[in-house]
């Protein structure tokens, strides 16, 4: 619909369209093709998924539980929204960030849209109709709205006013978009290692594995391989996803100074897709979705981002907009994530999971080992942190989150270093000093992110660039992954140390990389780049420095 005038702009279903996928490349080659030609390509892109990252992840529960059928490979990626946009967006070739939301209304996205600094912006909303297969013919509705202009047009709609100030709605007239710098003012982390930053910390600079043999989990498709498994944690209480959630946003707000969340903050719950409590919960399922917004994460508004295993960076960035633009005074990006059957069952059928441990970069690697655990990071303006008498240390400086792959699983060479330059671009940053890679262990992701790097490193002139991977240590946490990473590189730019990649032995060669075996200190280290994939096409890299 048209976002000057709320009129239907174009809406598509399967029954004209052959696939969802190619209702949905319709309505956005229309809506995209209404924007000015220098704008089509970097204008950001809002999927409103709430209806189908629900659907898509009972689907695979059902799925699991099918006894006449076994799990395919395709059931593994099916989950992912973005598999609804991927081929539009990666023939059109967009470079402009993507957010695959739900939990939110449409009226918000505009506001946020309207008042992120963006010269244009598309919202695109795929409903399912009820009771009914969005993959079936006739049962996905699309419709795309579009807007171009400084700033663009909301629909005038009147509305009554909510209650207390929505987080997501523009700065008072006049005041523009806010400049001042996006701080790191807190993190929270629950791992294989223990509850803290600094159990994990400690860990990953010692070059320490905390992957075994599960002690708790079981599951039919589970066959002993090593995990990250979270042991002496209090047991009773929510679900243990929940749980790693809450624990982890209690220690963030704690290290930010904060009690509470503020006034119009804004919290990004990141995971499959929301856990609704209409009933019929199978097993675990409350293992798999949600989190949501409980304890100490109630009382601010909230969204929840659905971008595989690249969402915490997809969340930090959108994160970054909202209080750019003076939607939200603080940010809190959380989730967790817990060991599971249909979260390994996609794994194991889609053959990445080493049978031993995660090795990445090394020679000799075989796949991902998966782990648990929570986390939480807490965003703000460096001025309202340092009002409370804190010193943040870590810039959010870029971002680029892009959603485009040649294929659903596999990463993209070319697509990863275009994340890497676009990152440092919108930083202002030449070149960074060490590099937190995505790094699983998978032998082709690895490698096409060794290749993006090198060549990304070629350009910018950099020669022995530090690359190290946490997921040899703790296991890769899905979803929440990114907040590990994003701890590393901040407390490397902090102590000028670069952590090893646990279980590296035999490393890949490289040429103008440095894929360490034990803590390398780098003195003077200003920037730092933290890479994050996922299935689906999800890539995002953020760019890190010191203040």
């Amino acid at each position: 619909m048209s976002r000057a005038t709320g009129e239907p702009l174009l809406a598509g279903v399967p029954g004209l369209r052959r696939t969802a996928g190619e209702a949905v490349s319709a309505v956005l080659e229309a809506a995209f093709s209404l924007l000015p030609e220098p704008l089509r390509s970097t204008a950001p892109l809002y999927v409103l998924c709430d209806d189908y990252s629900v659907f898509a992840a009972r689907r695979l529960v059902e799925r699991c539980h099918d006894r006449e059928r076994r799990l395919r490979p395709s059931d593994s990626v099916r989950p992912e929204t973005s598999e609804l946009v991927r081929p539009y967006l990666t023939a059109a070739g967009h470079r402009g960030n993507c957010y695959l939301l739900a939990g939110v209304p449409a009226q918000s996205v505009l506001r946020l849209a309207a008042t992120a600094d963006h010269p244009a912006a598309v919202i695109c909303e795929p409903a399912v109709l009820t009771g009914d297969d969005p993959l079936a013919p006739g049962s996905l509705a699309v419709a795309a709205v579009w807007g171009a202009g400084s700033p663009p047009a909301l629909p005038r709609t009147p509305s009554p006013p909510p209650p207390r100030c929505s987080p997501l709605c523009p700065r008072p007239k006049g005041s523009g978009p806010m400049r001042d710098d996006i701080v790191i003012s807190g993190i929270g982390l629950l791992t294989a290692f223990g509850r803290g930053t600094g159990a994990y910390w400690r860990g990953l600079v010692e070059g320490r594995s905390a992957l075994a043999p599960a002690r708790r989990f079981a599951a039919d498709c589970y066959r002993g391989e090593a995990v990250g498994e979270i042991s002496g944690f209090p047991a009773g209480g929510p679900a243990r996803k929940q749980a790693y959630t809450l624990a982890a946003a209690e220690d963030a707000l704690r290290a930010a100074g904060l009690g509470a969340l503020p006034d119009r903050s804004l919290v990004v719950l990141v995971g499959q897709s929301p856990l609704r409590g209409d009933g019929g919960l199978r097993e675990e399922q409350d293992e798999f979705m949600g989190p949501v917004p409980a304890g100490v994460l109630e009382g601010g508004h909230s969204v929840h981002i659905t971008q595989a295993c690249a969402s915490t960076v997809f969340a930090i960035s959108l994160g970054r907009d909202a209080l750019r633009s003076g939607a939200a005074t603080t940010v809190v990006v959380a989730g967790g994530t817990a060991l599971n059957r249909y979260e390994y069952a996609s794994m194991a059928v889609v053959r990445a999971i080493d049978r031993t441990a995660a090795r990445p970069f090394d020679t000799g690697r075989a796949g991902i080992s998966l782990g648990e655990g929570g986390g939480a990071i807490v965003l703000e303006h460096g001025s309202t942190a340092r009002a409370r008498g804190l010193a943040p240390d870590t810039v959010v400086a870029g971002a680029a989150c892009r959603v485009s792959a040649g294929k659903a699983v596999a990463s993209d060479a070319d697509v990863v270093a275009g994340c890497l330059r676009d990152a440092l671009d919108d930083a202002g940053v030449e070149h960074a000093d060490y590099v937190h890679a995505h790094a699983t262990g998978t032998p082709q992701g690895d490698a096409a992110e060794l290749r993006a790097i090198e060549e990304v490193s070629g350009r910018t002139g950099t020669a022995s660039l530090p690359v190290s991977s946490h997921k040899g240590a703790v296991g890769h946490l899905l979803h929440i992954s990114g907040v590990p990473a994003v701890a590393a590189a901040a407390m490397a730019l902090r102590t000028g140390v670069v952590p090893p990649t646990p279980g590296l032995s035999a490393p890949e060669e490289t040429r103008r990389v440095v894929l360490p075996r034990s803590a390398l200190p780098v003195p003077g280290m200003a920037a730092a780049v933290v890479n994050s994939f996922g299935f689906g096409g999800n890539n995002a890299s953020l760019v890190l420095r010191r203040s």
